[in-house]
């Protein structure tokens, strides 16, 4: 045998030294690709073109362009998709030059595959490329998504770490989806999990980092119905005595328009309509620093609803005290002078849940929006009314509140919701009468 190689091979000492030893040591690995023919899509086979060897279509001749080394060593298996100076194996003739001096490197007793892959596959690896995903991401969708999109990120990596993304299969999303199911995630919060991993897969295929699409099929994933829970208008009541009065009449506009919070913070008296009693919802606070002029939900489009009757006095009162600034918030933080930041409203909330007694499980959303819907479902409102009310754009989405069961409930207020009886002189006094909640 050869005295050992001691320095780098040139291109014509790889190959005479692949020619030279082949019979000697049984060659450890082959040349591979993931490719197959764009015309008939099948795999390409080791044929002889010309007296060469390389991979092809034997019917049509064509050749891949992606190559890589598939090698077994000391009980391990490796792919190696570069040379051992981290460029791409973009030909046979390339594949077989760098397998010729991984056999040298075998042979000489100093091979590593760490020199093959640091250098190139370091690009590939998934935390990686989820890192660059999340970067993407973060530029082009709304705040209020980010921290949902840090978590999934977060927990992919911690799986996927330092993978090659071009080794990804079926079976390991199937296997990453096992992990989070022994983590007790699981239903619509487990399908959120595995569709943002699969929006990642879709993004690393429309850049070109993979070459196929993975179509991972998530219909088994069962996602149990969303459990809807609400209040009766005297439950309303008890929770608006329970707020500081300060306070009260953004809590009172959310129960008796059903709008969802980001988009009662983010009004603005510009949005009132004096003529016509009518308040535009057209945007939504997303995150602490934006309001984006949008509602919240896909296709969402500004909203005209009629003000209740009982909001008047307080609407009417604020616009004139800011009469010269449209820009000001409808709904103002008397601690700060400033808007409602999401924060404050939630320990506002949570302070009142406590002092009236009401299981943790029951959401300001729940007292406001799903309350305002389920009341007027019960009360015979039309699902169509119901949905011009709230803004869906989907009749489904409203038919959910359509199930909804309270015997002792039949509101409706202004001819169609639920009346909570604030004073008309001070919007802010307390709600002391309950039986302010008029039966139709």
């Amino acid at each position: 045998m050869e005295e050992k190689i001691k320095t780098a091979l040139t291109i014509e000492e790889a190959l005479r030294y692949f020619i030279n030893n082949k019979g000697e040591s049984c060659m450890v690995g082959k040349i591979r690709t993931k490719q197959k023919c764009p015309i008939c899509q099948k795999p390409y086979a080791e044929i002889l073109i010309k007296g060469k060897p390389c991979l092809a279509c034997k019917e049509h001749k064509t050749i891949p362009d992606r190559y890589f080394v598939d090698i077994s060593w000391k009980g391990n298996r490796f792919k190696l998709y570069s040379s051992k100076m981290g460029v791409l194996l973009t030909s046979y003739n390339e594949a077989l030059i760098t397998l010729s001096i991984i056999q040298a490197d075998i042979d000489n007793k100093t091979f590593d595959p760490i020199n093959y892959k640091k250098a190139e596959q370091e690009k590939y690896y998934a935390s990686k490329l989820l890192d660059k995903f999340l970067d993407e991401k973060l530029k082009s969708i709304k705040p209020s998504y980010h921290v949902a999109y840090k978590l999934f990120v977060k927990v992919h990596k911690s799986f996927f770490g330092n993978t090659d993304v071009r080794d990804i299969h079926k079976i390991d999303i199937k296997q990453y989806q096992d992990s989070l199911e022994l983590k007790d995630i699981k239903g619509k919060t487990l399908l959120n999990y595995i569709n943002n991993f699969r929006v990642f897969l879709n993004w690393l295929y429309e850049f070109e980092i993979i070459e196929n699409r993975i179509n991972y099929n998530t219909k088994e994933i069962e996602i149990n119905p969303s459990k809807w829970s609400w209040v009766d208008s005297e439950t309303q009541i008890m929770i608006l005595n329970a707020i500081p009065e300060g306070d009260r009449p953004i809590f009172a506009f959310l129960m008796l328009h059903g709008c969802r919070p980001g988009e009662v913070r983010a009004l603005k008296l510009k949005h009132y309509d004096s003529l016509h009693k009518t308040i535009l919802i057209d945007s939504t606070w997303s995150g602490r620093k934006e309001i984006r002029n949008t509602r919240k939900g896909r296709g969402a489009k500004s909203l005209l609803i009629p003000l209740h009757s009982e909001m008047l006095s307080y609407v009417h009162a604020r616009s004139i005290e800011d009469m010269l600034n449209k820009e000001a918030f409808l709904f103002i933080n008397p601690r700060t002078g400033g808007h409602y930041a999401e924060d404050t409203l939630a320990n506002i909330w949570h302070k009142a849940r406590m002092k009236v007694g009401l299981s943790d499980n029951i959401r300001l959303y729940d007292v406001t929006r799903h309350s305002f819907a389920s009341q007027l479902a019960n009360g015979g409102t039309s699902p169509f009314i119901i949905q011009q009310l709230l803004g869906h754009s989907n009749i489904n989405m409203t038919n959910r509140y359509m199930h909804t069961h309270l015997d002792s409930t039949r509101a409706v207020l202004d001819g169609g919701i639920v009346t909570l009886k604030l004073s008309p002189e001070c919007p802010q006094d307390k709600a002391k009468d309950k039986k302010s909640i008029n039966n139709h």
